[in-house]
């Protein structure tokens, strides 16, 4: 941490001396110099800040406690975002005084959009290439871990049994595997006998497959879905 600290420091002495002036001639340049003198401690106090931010998330990562930076990181995003709609606010109140309504409602429209993205960034991005990001489904065939023609079950588990894939993405996924696989037919796994199909897509940390003494035979790279084989499957 001591390396890390100084590797910073270095150059952040280096970026305030070189910000400094180098001649005060007039009485113009002496009191931006004694400006600048006053604003240092503000500087250093910002740079060991951020500093002591980034090492703190290094720290937390090789550590695995990730929950403090995320907080302050939402709560960072939160702030500009409710900074950014009052500024929307004030804009709409400064073009309704020189633009009249119109102005208004073009700065309530844009505050509204502006606002909606941020909320439904996360979730916009989330489905970005999915159907792309299911073809690695195909080396189930491809490969041979299960026969042309057989039947797959889905099992689709409760987020309360907190399942290493949310119920939306399980359902997503049971959707793109279906494409993807016209080969196989597949049946929603109601807890019915064992003996309709050995294989089953569930998450990765499914107790209930583990009870019944099944084990992972491909994992679904970006879903913490699984294909798993319980006791009695070919191969």
């Amino acid at each position: 941490m001591i390396t890390a600290t100084l590797t910073i420091l270095g150059p952040l002495a280096a970026v305030v001396l070189i910000s400094l002036p180098s001649r005060t001639a007039n009485a113009v340049e002496r009191r931006t110099f004694r400006a600048d003198i006053a604003e240092l401690p503000i500087v250093i106090l910002a740079g060991l800040g951020f500093a002591g931010f980034f090492i703190g998330i290094d720290r937390a990562a090789a550590e695995g406690a990730l929950w403090w930076p995320l907080t302050i990181v939402r709560v960072f995003g939160i702030t500009l975002v409710a900074l950014a709609f009052l500024a929307a606010i004030a804009a709409a109140a400064l073009l309704g005084s020189t633009l009249g309504r119109h102005g208004i409602v073009l700065v309530v429209v844009f505050a509204l959009i502006t606002f909606g993205y941020g909320r439904t960034r996360d979730i916009a991005d989330g489905g970005k290439n999915v159907w792309a990001g299911g073809r690695v489904v195909r080396e189930v065939v491809d490969d041979d871990i299960v026969p042309d023609g057989s039947v797959v079950r889905y099992r689709l588990v409760s987020d309360s049994e907190q399942p290493d894939a949310n119920r939306s993405r399980q359902r997503q996924r049971f959707m793109l595997y279906q494409f993807y696989l016209p080969e196989l037919r597949f049946e929603i796994d109601d807890g019915g006998p064992e003996d309709v199909s050995p294989f089953v897509f569930a998450p990765t940390n499914t107790q209930s497959l583990i009870d019944e003494g099944g084990t992972i035979v491909w994992r679904d790279p970006s879903a913490g879905i699984g294909l798993w084989a319980l006791p009695g499957s070919p191969g």
